[in-house]
């Protein structure tokens, strides 16, 4: 997937820390909204980059907002399209999220994660929220076959998009779910 044009249009204009329940910090970037004028070069680009996504999960896929680089994957799952930030595992560790596991029942409004190795780890590359599911146990999803489950996520500078769980353009290695369970805000 090529984004680097978009990418080169993230241009921080302000960053604010969101503070956790727990007292960490996270560094969020406000990003300054961009508008590409009708008929320019970079308007061409955007038509051509967003036809061959569409393209490449044709029928996999549903777009649901156009692209934005005012926030990411992690802003729209972790903090309502409120930031463009990097770490989300932070907040999923010290948050009130808990990984759910086995016969557990997956449900709207829970969280996936896709992991990559890296360096040895397992790093947080991308983060999604479930939106329909056919009601199945976590164990019965791999990363192969996902059950019926479809997922809104952000895919980078690019929209948000409707989707299975292997519908999308990350390289991951391994994913997980979470819910979200503290009760007292």
């Amino acid at each position: 997937m090529n984004i680097s044009w978009y990418k080169s249009k993230k241009v921080p204009t302000s960053s604010f820390e969101l503070v956790l329940d727990c007292g960490l910090k996270e560094q969020i970037y406000k990003i300054k909204s961009y508008t590409v004028p009708d008929g320019s070069s970079e308007y061409k680009n955007i038509i051509e980059d967003d036809r061959i996504q569409r393209s490449i999960y044709d029928n996999e896929a549903i777009r649901k907002n156009l692209p934005t680089v005012c926030y990411n994957c992690h802003g729209l799952t972790l903090a309502n399209r409120r930031g463009w930030f990097t770490e989300p595992q932070r907040v999923i560790d010290n948050e009130g999220y808990q990984e759910l596991k086995g016969d557990e029942i997956l449900r709207i409004g829970d969280i996936i994660a896709y992991y990559k190795k890296r360096n040895g780890s397992n790093r947080n590359i991308h983060t999604g929220i479930i939106c329909n599911i056919e009601g199945c146990k976590v164990k019965e999803v791999s990363n192969k076959q996902s059950k019926g489950i479809k997922v809104l996520s952000k895919w980078g500078a690019f929209g948000e998009y409707i989707h299975g769980i292997n519908s999308n353009p990350y390289n991951y290695d391994s994913i997980k779910f979470y819910r979200y369970l503290k009760t007292n805000h």
